[in-house]
């Protein structure tokens, strides 16, 4: 996998031997781009959240327990 500004490439080098599927590298790169969109809402969402709220929820989480 690779990546730039203009986004990723993903290839795939097979093992000898080894039978994989178009159907099988679908779900593999479907599960990878839906980890890689997860990282990036979290990314995003941190980045709005002010760091007083985040301290705020941290505490308050730390008094429930």
């Amino acid at each position: 996998m690779t990546s730039s500004e203009q986004g990723f490439w993903i290839g795939w080098q097979q093992a000898e031997g080894a039978i994989a599927s178009d159907q099988q590298m679908t779900e593999v790169t479907a599960q990878f781009l839906s980890a890689v969109q997860e990282e990036q809402f979290r990314q995003q969402y941190f980045y709005e959240i002010p760091l007083s709220v985040i301290q705020f929820v941290a505490q308050q989480a730390e008094r429930n327990h």
